[in-house]
């Protein structure tokens, strides 16, 4: 299996935007912004308000919540609520790709050597929902079981919230400012055509935990099948661990470099629809890299574990929110080729493809 290319492509700095939105340096910034989403489908860039303090913080807590026995762990387990709040365990979830009836076509597009990994069962990671921000719609709505989550804390964090919350809400507000400097890319009328259906949106911090050290584990071990995001955007800082590999439009496999104190974006299904397909949802893979284990190795002599932390969140609109082409993206092609779902109704088909339903 090919060693993906390690992509430095462009950082976007958002200081010039934040700073003066209409100068120069800022535009270009933007230009360079939609640029990445349409041939990447990801985006590296540099957030001045982002605390890596903060991030650290949690990271380390998530680490900590990790190396509990399972039987802690899953008491905070809610899978009444789709695991869409609180602690999913490993070999939970699905990949969205894989399986005969729902590969993705492109796969059998991409050149032999460099494929995802051939992966016959549930992603070996953990994670953890968070819900972020304001919702709009009430848990007695139409989709009680997502809107009306409840936060989950498990016993012995009492900061548990108080790192989460703060950090989470920061990599929201950065992903928005990005939304809102690729609609300015886009020549966009609206600076916030994008960024504002997300403002009071279904928004998850979703950290995920994967044992390096487990059983069975060893070079090119997947911990995430290959998939394409549901969200509108993902937006997390560099993992404990390296281990991403993403396609972008023209099927290079590349391993995103996203230097410190910088974070990563990814365009998910729903900025595919809103933009009618200007937009890049690019296929991606979580894979133990052979150079890992070494240091993999080592620990397990000395009975130690490794955990990879990685700090996603999903930016996603309100689960009653129709997607379809909106805007100066609405061209008449745009919206016969990408039909209109609600945004709620498309998770919960694909919650329970990924074997996240509710028994």
């Amino acid at each position: 299996m090919a060693m993906p290319v390690q992509w430095p492509g462009h950082v976007v700095d958002l200081r010039p935007y934040l700073d003066h939105p209409k100068s120069q340096k800022a535009r270009a910034e933007c230009r360079k912004a939609a640029r990445a989403f349409e041939t990447d489908g990801f985006v590296v860039f540099h957030d001045p308000e982002v605390d890596f303090v903060l991030c650290r913080e949690f990271m380390k807590m998530m680490e900590r919540f990790a190396l509990l026995p399972d039987r802690e762990r899953r008491k905070t387990e809610r899978r009444d609520y789709y695991h869409q709040t609180g602690f999913t365990p490993q070999d939970a979830e699905k990949p969205g790709a894989l399986y005969d009836d729902q590969r993705d076509p492109l796969i059998d597009l991409i050149p032999e050597g460099e494929r995802p990994h051939p992966v016959t069962e549930p992603d070996r990671k953990m994670r953890y929902m968070f819900n972020i921000g304001l919702r709009p719609t009430e848990p007695t709505g139409k989709y009680p079981m997502l809107d009306g989550a409840p936060q989950v804390v498990p016993d012995g964090f009492p900061e548990w919230l108080d790192v989460a919350l703060p950090w989470g809400e920061q990599l929201r507000d950065a992903g928005v400012t990005l939304l809102e400097m690729a609609a300015i890319g886009w020549n966009c009328g609206d600076p916030h055509v994008l960024s504002s259906v997300v403002e009071y949106g279904y928004n998850l911090l979703a950290p995920t935990m994967s044992d390096l050290t487990g059983d069975g584990v060893g070079p090119d071990t997947v911990f995430a099948g290959v998939h394409k995001d549901s969200s509108m955007l993902t937006v997390h800082p560099r993992a404990t661990h390296a281990g991403l590999d993403v396609w972008t439009r023209d099927l290079r496999k590349v391993a995103p470099r996203v230097p410190a104190g910088c974070l990563l974006a990814q365009g998910g299904r729903i900025l595919e629809w809103l933009t009618g397909g200007l937009a890049y949802r690019g296929l991606h893979q979580v894979v133990n890299r052979p150079e890992h284990m070494p240091k993999i190795e080592l620990a397990r002599r000395e009975n130690r574990r490794i955990i990879r932390v990685a700090s996603p969140e999903f930016l996603r609109p309100p689960t009653d929110y129709v997607v379809k082409p909106i805007g100066e993206f609405a061209t008449p092609e745009a919206v016969a080729t990408y039909e209109p779902f609600e945004s709620g109704a498309r998770l919960m088909e694909g919650l329970a493809r990924r074997g996240l339903a509710a028994d």
